[in-house]
């Protein structure tokens, strides 16, 4: 199994549109930040993605199996803060994430879950579980807002 198809069998990615951070097409001089990009997000382009060739960001579908917390230090705190949060949200879940990713402003975790559930139940049950961490941390992917492909 490559690693595209173990990252779409873990987090069910919606396929038929991404972000990448990348300047617009045709404009060598343009600003580099996120694009949404209606079209296929291919196992090549995943690839490509954890290889750190290409930044891309996925959306959840409807359904997920992936529990994911986007932490971002937005007013560059020191790592301490960083750290304390993201205790916080492990002591909240009672669990360790399955998988931890240091980003660019942040921790990226996920919680890979035993069965597929409906990304909104997720989403709400999520809130409710980490009720006062909400102006720190993200809930993310959903089906509106994407996550950066660890």
């Amino acid at each position: 199994m490559t690693s595209a198809e173990i990252f779409v069998d873990l987090h069910r990615p919606y396929r038929k549109k991404y972000i990448s951070k990348d300047a617009p097409e045709g404009d060598l001089f343009g600003d580099i930040g996120w694009r949404h990009r209606n079209r296929f997000l291919s196992n090549g382009l995943i690839n490509e993605a954890i290889k750190g060739i290409l930044t891309l960001g996925y959306f959840a579908s409807t359904i997920t199996q992936v529990v994911g917390i986007d932490i971002d230090n937005h007013r560059n705190y020191s790592d301490g803060w960083l750290l304390n949060i993201y205790s916080q949200v492990v002591e909240r879940f009672g669990a360790y994430p399955s998988v931890l990713v240091r980003s660019p402003r942040g921790l990226h975790a996920f919680w890979y879950l035993t069965q597929p559930y409906s990304t909104e139940i997720i989403i709400d049950y999520t809130k409710e579980r980490l009720q006062g961490l909400l102006n720190f941390i993200d809930i993310r992917p959903d089906v509106n807002n994407a996550l950066r492909i660890p």
